[in-house]
């Protein structure tokens, strides 16, 4: 849906460029500009340039450019839309959405949550005295224990209904609409969407406990495995996880787009 223009020049306004981009690139002001090293290829002197009053980036040597939504596209590999709401969120600003997309957005951010929950419990079995068996087999596949919770690996009990029921006592999901705990988004998620719950928890079971992802990311770097840790697991900046690591900004999301970009092309295999 095209979004009003009102709404996207307070959009721009409310995220200045120099901001957004200082949060992924270490700049430097050169007159009325600001100069970094490139976050989307490989220099070593900085031809990444930033023009606060036009609101606008450019690199010299890519020859990437444009203004704060088209750097979330390409810094964050999200869609004109998504970039949007990135931006929006950050600024604290309420997009002005279709009702349509509304029920498909609160649904899907509903099915995360159930995600959410239902990886925290397949982990806690795993380290139940039930996935003594899981946690033999994960041995002998020769990943370590650091990997195992780094990553959140699980284990499903050979009973369909343990989720669920699990899930009950702590008040997440109920059996049926009169019973919904309105508060679970994950409670709600299920209810909404059409399946049998035996079905779609043991197709979140297989996702959750696939080892084709840990796979992929053994090999990545172990510096690499460390950026993606913090950025996606920690939910820490560029800039805090450069801190953290003694490191450029620049470093890491050169790191991260590579990692990501590795894990696409394993996966896709």
């Amino acid at each position: 849906m095209p979004f009003p223009q009102p709404f996207l020049d307070a959009l721009v306004e409310r995220n200045p460029i120099e901001e957004v981009v200082g949060q992924y690139v270490t700049l430097t002001r050169k007159g009325s500009n600001l100069f970094g090293l490139c976050p989307f290829h490989s220099e070593k002197t900085g031809s990444f340039s930033v023009a606060p009053e036009k609101g606008i980036y450019y690199c010299f040597g890519c020859h990437k450019g444009g203004g704060v939504i088209n750097f979330i596209m390409e810094i964050e590999s999200l869609s004109y839309p998504d970039a949007v709401r990135f931006l929006a969120k950050r600024a604290g600003l309420e997009v002005p959405e279709d009702e349509e997309y509304r029920a498909q957005y609160k649904r899907t951010e509903r099915l995360y949550a159930l995600c959410k929950d239902a990886a925290r419990w397949f982990r806690k079995q795993l380290l139940a005295d039930a996935g003594r068996e899981a946690r033999d087999y994960i041995v002998k596949r020769g990943l370590s224990t650091q990997t195992v919770n780094r990553f959140g690996l699980g284990f499903s009990p050979n009973e369909w209904s343990a989720l669920m029921d699990a899930m009950q006592k702590q008040g997440r999901i109920w059996e049926n609409e009169a019973q919904t705990d309105t508060d679970s988004e994950a409670g709600i998620a299920l209810l909404e969407t059409g399946c049998a719950a035996g079905e779609r928890l043991d197709e979140l079971a297989r996702f959750l406990l696939s080892l084709e992802l840990q796979e992929a990311l053994r090999q990545l770097s172990a510096e690499q495995r460390k950026i993606l840790t913090l950025l996606f697991l920690d939910d820490l900046k560029p800039t805090e996880v450069a801190g953290r690591l003694g490191c450029t900004v620049r470093n890491v999301t050169k790191h991260r787009l590579k990692a990501l970009d590795k894990m696409r092309q394993l996966l896709a295999h």
